[in-house]
This record gives structure tokens, sequence and C-alpha cells, in this order.
């Protein structure tokens, strides 16, 4: 990139100020647009074939070379799926996740899309796609607002809004330049957090050996052992007692879902935890619903302190022991 300190007006507010030989260009001008569809999921047939179907789940990365499902050439004749070509810009247009993220990714073969992916084809020869799509990405702040269309029951995007929004652009080989060291630094990143996300599994492995070594088998390193008569549990310290949980704690409770308000609750409101108040061994009672005025909160719910919360979201159980006082009620 120029290291030239002259700068022009782009006539985008969020934008600001460009190098000079930068042109701003509509990407209605840039682009042809593709929709596509979805095959009948009834027909086994259209979706034995070997040709990649990008839809949302698909649209995690920049880059694009396969992905989960592939459709039949016959399927794509007799559906609204249709085909992009190689290096076309795939714009998530329909998703829950456009509530805070726009999806955008550049495939490197032929694929078809379905009805809630846009496909943009380049048309002007002075367009890298490359470049496009980082453009997207580093601008999601400034562009989700812009795009995002107002009253739709699905998070979508205005796509006369997307059409009609200019893109700064270099000339050509700055594009390219630009979207070249962007994949090189970028890629160095992924990786870092790849090595820095294994770290982190490994350590949680550890951390769950720990805890099950120290509960099962005590702190003594050498120590006689009993069976325990749980199949799952083994062995344990000769010296331990083995008992039904209902025979060492009080009563569980369930809890209750009431419709609540879409927001937490404050200090001095009741509200209901939600799921995910539970994250490992800690709780965060800010994942919680705010009970309306009209409903009445049910005094056996209240948590309070020594209280033991557990969490069956996505079937994993998780545990929690509530050492201060609250006031929101159990979901």
């Amino acid at each position: 990139m120029k290291g030239n300190a002259a700068t022009k007006p782009s006539g985008i507010p969020w934008l600001g100020e460009v190098p000079p030989d930068w042109e701003m260009k509509k990407i209605r001008f840039l682009f042809r647009f593709q929709s596509g569809g979805t095959p009948s999921t009834t027909n086994e047939a259209y979706w034995e074939g070997t040709l990649p179907w990008v839809s949302a789940k698909d649209m995690k990365k920049m880059w694009i070379s396969d992905t989960e499902d592939h459709i039949s050439e016959h399927a794509l004749t007799e559906s609204a799926a249709n085909t992009v070509p190689p290096n076309s810009l795939l714009l998530l247009t329909r998703s829950g996740i456009l509530q805070h993220t726009i999806p955008v990714c550049v495939n490197s073969r032929r694929m078809a899309i379905n009805q809630d992916v846009k496909g943009c084809i380049p048309v002007a020869d002075n367009v890298d796609v490359r470049f496009c799509a980082y453009f997207i990405h580093g601008s999601q702040e400034q562009l989700l607002p812009l795009w995002r269309q107002e009253g739709a029951t699905v998070e979508s995007l205005e796509f006369e809004t997307v059409k009609n929004t200019a893109f700064a652009l270099p000339p050509l080989p700055e594009q390219r330049a630009i979207a070249a060291f962007l994949d090189e630094r970028t890629a160095r990143i992924d990786g870092l957090m790849a090595r820095k996300q294994r770290l982190v599994q490994l350590l949680k492995e550890k951390r769950q050996a720990l805890i099950t070594r120290a509960v099962t088998r005590g702190l003594v390193a050498k120590v006689k052992l009993k069976e325990s008569g749980v199949p799952w549990l083994g062995e344990v310290p000769e010296h331990w007692e083995v008992k039904d949980l209902k025979h060492i704690i009080g009563p569980m409770e369930q809890g209750w879902s009431p419709q609540c308000d879409n927001y937490p609750a404050d200090e001095s409101e009741w509200g209901v935890l939600k799921a995910g108040c539970v994250n490992g061994t800690s709780l965060n009672e800010m994942e919680n619903k705010r009970l309306p005025d009209t409903e009445e909160p049910i005094p056996a719910l209240e948590i309070k302190p020594g209280d033991i919360l557990m969490s069956r979201a996505n079937t994993v159980i998780r545990s929690e022991v509530v050492d201060t006082w609250t006031r929101f009620g159990r979901d």
C-alpha cells in the first residue's frame, strides 16, 4: 500500500477520506447478481450429486472450496437453484446471523447457491473480488445497519440498498496487492488462533481430568480402593460412602418458563435465568430475562446461597453453586 499523505473526500460519511487515485463505484456497476434456490428435499436423487451447494452453514470463512451439501446437475435444472462461476462474491442476505455479522466469501470453483445467498459475479474489468470481500468484511460495523431490512420476520439485507452502496476502489494492481497482503496476514493470524484454541482445549481436558481425579480418588496418591457399585464410577477410596443423590440434597425443581421481556432485569426487578446462565462451572446472572410486571414471581423458585443450578442445554449437563443471593428465578 502506498504511503501517500494526500487524500480526497470519498463522499461517504462513514468512510471519510481516501487516497486521491481511488474511485468510488456503486456495487451495481461492478457485479451482476444471481439468486438461488433449494431443490426438493424429498427427492434423494437431487442430493446425490457432486456440485457444491452453498447455504448459510458454509459461509463461515472467507474462501469456500467445498460445501457440506452437494446436488446433482439434474436438480439444478429442475429447481430454483443456480450456479455461480469461480471467483464470485457470495453474500448471505437472509439469516439470523445478520443481527451482528454480514457473512461474505469467495468461491474457488463453480457452485450452486440457495435462496438465502446472493451471487455477485464481477462484470467490471477493474475490480478484484478478493478486495471487495475484504472491503465488506472490514466495514461490517458501518454496512450492517445501512443494509439491514427493517420489519422483516427473519433478519435480511435490503438488496437494493446493497446494490446502490459505493465501494472505494484503488487501481486494480493496488487492489490485488492489498488482497494478497491480507491473505498472507490473516492466514498467519488464523494459524495462531487455531494453535491457541488447541492449547485451550488441552487445558480444558487437563482441568477436567484434575477435577475427576480429585472427586473420585481424593487427594492421597496411594489409597486403598473398593468397588463403588456404580458402573460408570468404578472404584473409590475404601473409606468413602456411596449414596444416592436424592439422599444428600434437597428437592430438585425444574423451574419456570413464563413469557418474559427480551432484556435483563435490573437489581430491583425479578428475572428468569436462561439456560445459558451456566457456562462450565460459572454463573452469569446477566443471562436472564425480565419478568413482566403482570407476572407474579414464584417464591419457591427463588435462588438462594448454596443452591446448585444445572443446565441441560444441548443435552450437556452443567452445574454451578450459587454463592450470592439473587432475585432471579429459574427457567
